[in-house]
């Protein structure tokens, strides 16, 4: 199920309303989300929460149900359209298309969430039921869900008002929620990343081992790698489908509230750091960090650790101690961008990696990169004073926009200045203790 953190940012952005005792009262106040799936259950949370919230209430507690569906049908629909992806040899664009697709044609004719119920006839959701969980191994899901939606939909001749109050705002919450679907997901995809990812990997292998049969092979070993080798073809179709969500996402900022967008960049970019801290191949390295610092820009930030010293609610020791294992953290990122720069082959890789250097180096003393350097381009000219932060991107932006890599920049070849930046900033470091 979706956090409480997601169902926050999409009730605000789909409408307009989020009060968080609506959600702890869905999840704990009876069993939780039993208005998902009981009509008895459902009218008794309607009347309280319509009491005391009026129709934004309700909105909210129809979002909730259909959000928490979406996150499961997500999972399900994924694992599927990667299978169909590789079989098929479908292309990337291709099964993104079919994915979002399907998931909008589940929405509202998911037989697990009995408001639809209020727009779909039992016949209807009956028919969906057989095909979903068609099968052997699904059969008992199957009679267990068709069972709970002949008795529901027999509840609800019982609560005549119930359909009456309902069936215009689950419409049009429906048709929130699939306009904004693309949205939707990526915030789930990132805010739960964790949860999600976790999820898709226990049902991946659950499937494998359903339909490969281990015990039929000659070894562990030739399963293993078999699994192995889908897990990996999965990743990269699971990290195509969210750059997809996350150029849609990004293309909204417009009609998203700064807070929200904000906080949802803020989580991706500390996974994309993750993953470019444990990353060994240059190329892929690279590419992460201009994804970063791309995302970092939406945001008007220069790094991310900024960001989270500038935003800290502590007292100011408690801020004085974490700037203090914020500077010992950028010292370690430093480390790991100057092992890359040191195997790096090519300038323009090396004043990447040095440009993120830089940035991570003035949080940790501003004044390091502003000493000011007495250069003497021309023997017929006095000499000048100029900043080296100042000297270090009049080298790295023309390497990095391919021209000016053999030219000299007051007086010196660029690699002369990249290496002395370089050395400056570890000897920095080193004097502070913070590398050894």
């Amino acid at each position: 199920m979706p956090s409480w953190d997601i169902h926050k940012i999409v009730c605000e952005e789909l409408i307009g309303f989020y009060e968080q005792e609506i959600d702890k009262f869905i999840d704990y106040e009876f069993a939780h989300d039993a208005s998902r799936y009981d009509i008895k259950q459902l009218n008794k949370v309607i009347n309280i929460i319509y009491n005391k919230y009026g129709s934004n209430g309700l909105k909210q507690l129809i979002v909730h149900h259909y959000l928490d569906r979406l996150a499961d049908i997500l999972l399900s629909e994924l694992i599927h359209y990667f299978e169909v992806y590789l079989i098929e040899n479908r292309t990337i664009e291709e099964s993104i298309h079919e994915l979002i697709s399907s998931i909008k044609t589940r929405l509202d004719l998911d037989p697990a969430n009995i408001l639809n119920l209020f727009i779909q006839s039992l016949d209807r959701l009956m028919s969906v039921t057989g095909i979903l969980y068609s099968g052997k191994g699904k059969r008992q899901k199957r009679l267990s869900l068709e069972e709970r939606l002949k008795k529901a939909y027999n509840d609800l001749f019982n609560y005549p008002n119930l359909k009456h109050l309902l069936t215009g705002y689950i419409r049009d919450v429906i048709s929130r929620v699939k306009t904004n679907l693309e949205f939707i997901l990526y915030v789930i995809i990132v805010i739960d990343e964790e949860r999600v990812d976790n999820k898709i990997l226990q049902s991946f292998i659950m499937k494998q081992l359903g339909i490969y049969k281990p015990w039929k092979y000659q070894s562990e070993k030739d399963f293993e790698e078999i699994v192995r080798d889908k897990i990996r073809h999965l990743a990269k179709f699971h990290g195509n489908i969210t750059l997809y969500l996350e150029n849609v996402f990004l293309s909204h900022r417009w009609r998203l509230k700064d807070e929200n967008f904000r906080k949802v960049l803020i989580k991706r970019i500390k996974q994309l750091n993750k993953i470019f801290c444990s990353s060994t191949d240059l190329e892929v390295a690279e590419g992460i960090l201009r994804h970063i610092i791309k995302l970092s820009k939406e945001i008007n930030i220069d790094n991310i650790f900024k960001f989270s010293v500038l935003n800290s609610t502590m007292t100011d020791n408690n801020k004085n101690e974490r700037r203090r294992d914020f500077r010992k953290i950028l010292a370690k990122k430093i480390l790991q961008l100057d092992e890359l720069y040191n195997t790096a082959n090519d300038f323009k890789s090396k004043a990447i990696l040095l440009s993120q250097i830089i940035q991570l180096i003035n949080e940790i003393n501003p004044n390091l990169m502003g000493e000011e350097i007495e250069i003497k381009e021309w023997s017929h000219l006095p000499s000048s004073k100029k900043k080296l932060y100042d000297i270090a991107y009049d080298v790295i932006i023309p390497i990095v926009e391919g021209r000016g890599i053999y030219y000299k920049i007051c007086g010196k070849e660029p690699i002369i200045w990249l290496d002395h930046i370089r050395a400056k900033i570890l000897s920095y470091l080193a004097k502070e203790g913070l590398i050894s």
